[in-house]
């Protein structure tokens, strides 16, 4: 399947009024939990459309493959400190 397909399917079903649990699922456990994937996945899903202040810190939070907030306290307060 080309890539260009994929992720216009995972924006559909996000976008879509359905219940998207097994797509967030799917983001999360096959691409946002792997450090070496977790950036395409994050630019693919917002792509351009992230209209945040945060963007770069949670770019961060993801490449660096930070799973749980719980495990690594301080992802955030890191990102911060770099993306400055």
């Amino acid at each position: 399947m080309p890539a260009d397909v994929l992720w216009d399917g995972y924006r559909q079903r996000l976008e879509a009024e359905r219940d998207a649990e097994a797509i967030t699922y799917s983001l999360w456990v096959d691409w946002f939990e792997d450090h070496t994937t977790s950036a395409t996945a994050f630019t693919e899903v917002l792509g351009n459309d992230a209209d945040t202040r945060h963007l770069a810190e949670l770019r961060h939070v993801l490449t660096a493959g930070h799973k749980n907030h719980y495990r690594s306290p301080g992802a955030w307060d890191d990102a911060v400190r770099s993306c400055s």
